[in-house]
């Protein structure tokens, strides 16, 4: 082949790559758009100002309900999202949408994530996921649980690894990220180290606690108090001594959460010893 030939022959194959990329980024913006259309649709400014106001302004809402913004996404999932057979091209879309300001958007995204999940990567976790926490993409405890609830912990179920990998979050700067990583396995925590976990995840667990307990942060104390109360479904007398350890770290409200499913009597004296406690 001469030289003028591959020239030629180059210059074409890297137009027909354009174009396909041009193609690819106007499809994900039409079904983006799709999307949006049908949130305005749906949206409610009453609930708007209500929703908002819950938050305490975190983050803006255009106004649906949580049920509702599930119809909508299966609704186009069916009939338009399904139809991105890439996953660079589902991931560009929910990246997007969970960079959006609204928290409706955000949650779209956060879906399309639960259904490609098994496609994600550690790399792709900590650079484009982790990155939604420190740019201020997911800020506020709700964002951040429904990340964690929609997609982080079916994520984190695939492997040790991904287990180990997020537990790492523990040691963020970030309180959301904080937060998450105590979120993430509040749903595996009341199985111990049975099934679906493995030998060693109550162990983990307790290295998460043992680290965010240490941060005064409301949102990170009731985290903790959160994955501690779950624990103690599998292992009451281990969470009652790492709060015996750690007492005078715990707020009174994250120590509320994590004793909420003791009896009676086994909450109420831990509840007075952290009283003492606090006066000495």
């Amino acid at each position: 082949m001469s030289s003028t030939l591959k020239k030629r022959t180059k210059k074409i194959f890297s137009k027909s790559l354009d174009n396909r990329s041009f193609s690819s980024s106007h499809k994900i913006m039409d079904i983006h758009n799709t999307i949006i259309k049908e949130l305005l649709d749906n949206s409610n400014s009453s609930k708007k100002i209500n929703m908002e106001k819950y938050m305490k302004h975190t983050t803006e809402f255009r106004g649906i309900n949580a049920p509702q913004v599930t119809i909508i996404f299966q609704k186009v999932w069916q009939d338009h999202i399904k139809t991105l057979k890439d996953f660079s091209q589902l991931s560009e879309l929910a990246e997007i949408l969970l960079k959006s300001s609204y928290g409706e958007d955000k949650s779209i995204g956060m879906m399309i994530y639960g259904k490609i999940f098994k496609e994600i990567d550690k790399n792709y976790i900590d650079t484009k996921v982790k990155s939604f926490f420190l740019e201020k993409n997911i800020v506020g405890w709700a964002m951040c649980d429904s990340l964690c609830g929609k997609f982080l912990r079916h994520w984190s179920l695939l492997s040790r690894e991904n287990t180990l990998f997020l537990s790492e979050w523990r040691n963020e700067e970030n309180l959301w990220l904080k937060r998450a990583s105590c979120v993430s396995f509040v749903t595996r925590a009341k199985h111990g180290d049975k099934p679906p976990n493995f030998e060693g995840f109550t162990e983990i667990l307790f290295q998460i606690c043992n680290k965010v307990v240490e941060c005064p942060e409301r949102f990170a104390q009731l985290g903790c108090g959160w994955l501690l109360r779950e624990i103690s479904l599998s292992d009451k007398e281990k969470v009652k001594q790492f709060i015996q350890n750690n007492l005078d770290k715990f707020s009174r409200e994250g120590l509320k959460y994590a004793v909420e499913k003791m009896n009676g009597q086994e909450s109420k004296k831990i509840l007075e010893n952290h009283k003492k406690t606090l006066k000495n």
